[in-house]
């Protein structure tokens, strides 16, 4: 009984605070950013910190950082998705900008990078422009688990950040 409440809470609060989650539409990753407000929390202090404690988990690796203003970090996921019985690994650069009790996620770029004995480096993922995946504003199939891989780690990077800061 005592996991069915612990369960419940840890859901009802990530619905709470992660109402909104990256989802591709035939205009591209859609919302662009998402911004949280806190109160009485030092956001950016709490996000340094939840970045460190995960670092090994998410391979996170922070690229800048300006205090209590932004951070910049990329974050990759090995085997994220699949296409044609091909495995990707993924890579996100995302920017977390400050504002008192405020902050902002938005994901800069996303590459790919073929998983395959022969290094073929990272290629770009065009998530601003996605319209190649849809037909008559549609999703097609073939495409529909490829573009939830990517954004899923985006989604789930998010919720974790969120559910840390809002302890």
């Amino acid at each position: 009984m005592k996991k069915f409440f612990v369960c419940f809470y840890l859901l009802a609060s990530s619905t709470v605070f992660c109402q909104e989650q990256f989802v591709f539409t035939d205009q591209g990753l859609n919302p662009t950013t998402i911004s949280m407000e806190f109160q009485n929390i030092s956001v950016y202090s709490k996000s340094l910190k939840w970045i460190k404690d995960n670092s090994e988990t998410h391979k996170i690796k922070v690229l800048d950082s300006l205090e209590n203003e932004m951070i910049l970090f990329t974050a990759s996921k090995g085997n994220a998705v699949s296409l044609d019985k091909q495995y990707f690994n993924v890579r996100y650069t995302i920017r977390l900008s400050f504002r008192e009790n405020h902050y902002t996620f938005e994901p800069t770029e996303i590459d790919l990078k073929l998983n395959s004995k022969y290094d073929m480096g990272w290629k770009p993922f065009n998530f601003k422009d996605t319209s190649q995946y849809f037909k008559k504003g549609k999703l097609i199939r073939k495409y529909r688990a490829y573009l939830n891989g990517i954004s899923q780690p985006i989604n789930l990077l998010h919720q974790q950040l969120v559910n840390f800061i809002g302890r």
